[in-house]
């Protein structure tokens, strides 16, 4: 819908509809009416996907900053190669275990090994119901460097946290390593 929006406009207005949608994100935000955030939502995610597309960056992180959207700033970051920044963001908090390690998988893909580390740890803080597969992601990460000890503090994490079949599997694989049995 939104791409409509744009596309049944000539490309010499498109400045003018891009105003119009963020004077629209500008506007209160309204807790109780469901569809007023379920259109905002909308037009926030097209105009970062418009600024993206469009190769927009500081546009892009300019509405990141606006609508408190640190994750996606930090990835864009990474995306640009900005991992300094990136990494400031994680440390600020990126507002739940889940964006953290996202993070911190982008940042692993790179080869940023310690970074990602780094920032996946910091995302521990957060007791909410991702903290436990981050814990997970962790404890994998850590096997395969060949940490027994992190990893085996964060295989029981999980498990403790979620208590699954995969996670006992993943508890084991690190008492292995570990050189320990589990109970």
């Amino acid at each position: 819908l939104m791409d409509l929006v744009l596309h049944s406009y000539r490309p010499e207005d498109i400045d003018l509809v891009e105003q119009w949608l963020r004077g629209l994100l500008r506007k209160p935000r309204h807790a109780a009416q469901q569809t007023q955030r379920w259109w905002r939502d909308r037009v926030l995610h097209f105009l970062l996907a418009f600024y993206e597309a469009t190769g927009r960056h500081e546009a892009f992180l300019d509405l990141c900053w606006e609508e408190e959207e640190d994750a996606r700033a930090a990835l864009k970051f990474v995306e640009l190669g900005q991992v300094e920044e990136a990494r400031r963001l994680a440390r600020q908090g990126l507002g739940n275990a889940a964006a953290h390690q996202a993070l911190a998988e982008r940042l692993w893909d790179r080869g940023d090994t310690a970074l990602a580390l780094e920032v996946a740890e910091v995302g521990l803080r957060y007791q909410d119901a991702w903290r436990a597969p981050l814990q997970s992601w962790l404890a994998g990460r850590w096997l395969a460097l060949g940490e027994p000890a992190p990893a085996l503090r964060s295989a029981r994490a999980a498990w403790e946290q979620a208590p699954s079949l995969e996670y006992y599997r993943l508890l084991r694989s690190a008492a292995s390593l570990a050189g320990k049995t589990t109970s």
